[in-house]
């Protein structure tokens, strides 16, 4: 069976993330994950790296993303890039290629915004993100200090 491992969240820097290592499973499974974040309008919100590994330590077939109930107040984006970690056991100085998952709210004052998506690994594991996102103000700019 495929394991998760928790660890690159605290090693990346991430909100979310998986990095699955491939083996036979007999039957896929499904984790639920719930969540929810603050945001500045207007800046962008990296959810988290997805990556598989085979147990040599060799990149194994990218996950997939699917949204199930996409944002209303703002966009998710899929990106291809690369993850880097010590934190797998059996990998030191890991690098796999990844989907990286952000989110990027569209409004310029507060609101609040929710989306689900999921994330399957070639086994058919699949991780169920259910994202509440509050989008906080933008700082009023520093005003100008007046001389007397």
């Amino acid at each position: 069976m495929e394991k998760f491992v928790s660890a690159l969240v605290a090693a990346c820097g991430l909100s979310a993330g998986w990095l699955t290592a491939s083996s036979v499973s007999a039957q896929p499974s499904e984790t639920h994950n719930y969540t929810s974040f603050t945001v500045i309008a207007g800046t962008p919100l990296h959810l988290g790296y997805y990556a598989s590994i085979n147990k040599d330590c060799s990149s194994a077939p990218l996950p997939t993303v699917r949204v199930i109930a996409a944002p209303k107040q703002g966009t998710l984006m899929v990106k291809l890039g690369e993850l880097a970690t010590q934190n797998v056991a059996g990998c030191p100085g890991l690098t796999t290629p990844a989907r990286i998952l952000m989110y990027e709210t569209f409004k310029v004052e507060a609101d609040i915004d929710h989306f689900i998506y999921e994330v399957t690994n070639a086994n058919g594991d699949v991780g169920v993100f259910d994202i509440s996102i509050n989008i906080a103000d933008r700082p009023a700019p520093a005003s100008g200090v007046t001389r007397q």
